[in-house]
């Protein structure tokens, strides 16, 4: 039994963190052409901090309301779909910079749209290896609202130090195409981050 099984529940549980976001697996095309679109874009650069396999199989991605889920998972947790409805937020948020269709024609295709602006900051802002202050902020930003929901949900502050440890670990590397050096501190931000979040949560 996988998370597929329960595709109706997840999508539920989605929808009322984001309203806009639209769960499917990673088998579908849409998420094989992005990895090629990436590669093609960081001179096969993400071949080497991702992999096309592990792409698909081993990480959930975010494309405006569409989320990507390897189907080969038992399950979806609700930490993980807040952290990835946070960032098809992001993207509805970005799609009122694009005029017109970011205007007029509803959340979803806010989300779309989002795509293009999106893809600036998380790719280029400032640089897009090292120093992508624009991917780091991003990551860190959908963490930090997954983080706030565990706190609340009973996790503990040791939990959220060490989650935040090792996603920062992740973002400062490759599969985030290495976007904040750890050497310049993009890990012990996210952990400094982790312990402002919890005291501001925890009662």
């Amino acid at each position: 039994m996988g998370w597929t099984d329960e595709r109706d529940k997840y999508q539920a549980i989605a929808t009322s963190i984001e309203p806009s976001a639209m769960i499917m697996t990673k088998d579908h095309w849409l998420w094989s052409a992005a990895w090629w679109t990436l590669a093609v874009l960081t001179l096969g650069l993400i071949a080497i901090g991702m992999g096309r396999e592990k792409f698909l199989t081993r990480y959930a991605t975010t494309l405006g309301p569409f989320h990507g889920y390897p189907r080969e998972w038992p399950s979806l947790s609700k930490r993980l779909l807040t952290h990835e409805c946070r960032h098809t937020t992001q993207f509805v948020f970005a799609g009122w910079f694009v005029p017109v269709f970011g205007w007029l024609f509803g959340r979803r295709v806010r989300a779309v749209v989002g795509l293009l602006p999106m893809a600036i900051v998380y790719g280029l802002v400032v640089l897009p290896i090292g120093f992508a202050v624009g991917r780091w902020q991003l990551e860190l930003d959908a963490d930090r609202t997954a983080w706030r929901w565990a706190i609340r949900n009973g996790f503990s502050p040791s939990w959220i130090r060490q989650r935040a440890a090792d996603f920062g670990a992740k973002v400062c590397g490759g599969p985030y195409l290495w976007a904040w050096l750890p050497a310049l501190g993009g890990v012990k931000a996210f952990t400094k981050a982790a312990d402002k979040v919890i005291a501001e949560v925890q009662p």
